[in-house]
Formats: structure tokens, C-alpha cells, sequence
């Protein structure tokens, strides 16, 4: 069996690229005979954009933490069962990924997500009621 030993930055850098290629793989066959969910244009090729929230390295992370984590930053990972558990988390397939041409893949991964709207209203949550006043103030906003 094959392991990795190091931290997650050094994971992303070595298998990223690995775990990209295996959501290229279990995509692949869904893609077929659909339209950009977005656009609606049968003419191009889709890409497997991950749903908001749920991107590839977000989910190595949780993987990485839940299963193989040995101190703060250091992991040992059983590669193939590591493997395993990253196509398992994306079944089904339909719930984790949106079809979309190029150009639609691109505007979505721009678009605004649930995830920043959360991490705003985490911000807010925390402001004394003078500075959450003042903000709404300078946003030209009555609540949030």
C-alpha cells in the first residue's frame, strides 16, 4: 500500500492534481447526452463544475481531517482508501456537481455563494450594536 505522511498544503500540491483527474473519471459517463444546465446550449463540452460549497479541496480537507489526521498539520493517508472514500463522497453525482459549458463554469465559480453570504453574517454577528448600526448605515441597509 501506498502512504502519504505531510500537511495539507502539501497534500493539495502532490494530490490535487490526482484527485481532479478522479473527478474527471466519474464525471465523465454523467456528462453525456446533457445540455449546460445554465445556458441550455447541446452544442459544447461540459465540465463538471463542484456546487458551491463543496469544492475539491474543501472536500479533501474535511476527508484529510476526519480520517487520516495524526497532529495540528500532519496527516498519514492509506492512498487508495483515501481514493475510495473521495469517490464515495461524491455519489450521487447529481447532488455534487453542476453540467456547464466553459463560459457558464466560469461565471458560476464567480458567482456569489451561500458560503461567503455565511461568512458575512458570521462578520455581523459579532460587531457590538454600534458598529452593526454604522454598518448598515454606510450599506444604506435597514437589517441584514
Amino acid at each position: 500500500m501506498a502512504y502519504f505522511e505531510g500537511s495539507l498544503k502539501e497534500f493539495n500540491y502532490f494530490l490535487g492534481p490526482i484527485a481532479r483527474n478522479v473527478i474527471q473519471q466519474i464525471t465523465k459517463g454523467a456528462k453525456k447526452g446533457k445540455c449546460c444546465e445554465k445556458c441550455h446550449r447541446s452544442d459544447v463540452e461540459l465540465q463538471a463544475a463542484h456546487v458551491h460549497g463543496e469544492e475539491r479541496v474543501q472536500i479533501i480537507e474535511s476527508l484529510l481531517n476526519q480520517y487520516y489526521k495524526t497532529s495540528d498539520d500532519s496527516y498519514r493517508v492509506d492512498l487508495k482508501e483515501f481514493v475510495d472514500k473521495f469517490k464515495q463522497y461524491h455519489l450521487p453525482i447529481e447532488n455534487h456537481f453542476l453540467f456547464l459549458c466553459e463560459p457558464c463554469h466560469k461565471k458560476y465559480d464567480c458567482e456569489e455563494t451561500d458560503v461567503s453570504l455565511l461568512k458575512v453574517q458570521n462578520y455581523i454577528s459579532k460587531l457590538s450594536p454600534i458598529e452593526k448600526e454604522k454598518l448598515l448605515k454606510e450599506l444604506n441597509l435597514k437589517e441584514i
